[in-house]
């Protein structure tokens, strides 16, 4: 289980470090799409998420505006299918640029309504290459359609705001 993580936190952080430079959806095949979030459809809430659409290839979600304080604002919903489930590499990450002290975390949820299936608190904290971020590995999930929910904690105490995030999907 230890190799199986260490794989896919490196894969992850390979697959980040490759799509940032990126700023438009790549279309060959095995190859990151990249997509802003200020660009996909939906409103961010659990019942109209923001639509990310069926994940066959890595998917990068860019330019996430910071989440704030209060029980409306402190959660951003995204939705998204895996066609054929996730290989043994897979991971749903949540990352960006540290902020400092005063900010906030983003820390990923996963859903397959109605259950959490994966909780915030359960994330794996990585950091690298001037990034740090919290991930799932999804290997276990099968075939199906799934929310991905980015949170702000309530900590660090005093942090009324996230920074700026991007979210990967790698199946």
């Amino acid at each position: 289980m230890r190799r199986i993580l260490a794989v896919a936190l490196t894969v992850a952080l390979t697959t980040v470090a490759g799509a940032l430079p990126c700023a438009a959806p790549a279309s060959a095949a095995g190859a990151t799409v990249v997509v802003d979030c200020r660009r996909l459809t939906g409103g961010g809430h659990y019942a109209d998420p923001l639509r990310i659409g069926a994940v066959t290839e890595p998917v990068v979600v860019v330019n996430c505006p910071p989440l704030t304080s209060g029980a409306a604002s402190a959660v951003r919903y995204f939705s998204f299918e895996l066609p054929a489930g996730a290989g043994a590499a897979g991971v749903a990450m949540t990352y960006y640029t540290p902020g400092g002290p005063a900010l906030s975390g983003v820390h990923p949820r996963l859903i397959r309504a109605p259950y959490t299936v994966k909780h915030s608190s359960a994330a794996l904290y990585t950091s690298g290459n001037g990034l740090e971020g919290f991930l799932h590995p999804i290997g276990d999930l099968g075939p199906g359609s799934f929310l991905l929910g980015a949170e702000k904690l309530p900590s660090p105490l005093g942090s009324v705001r996230t920074v700026w995030f991007n979210i990967l999907i790698r199946p």
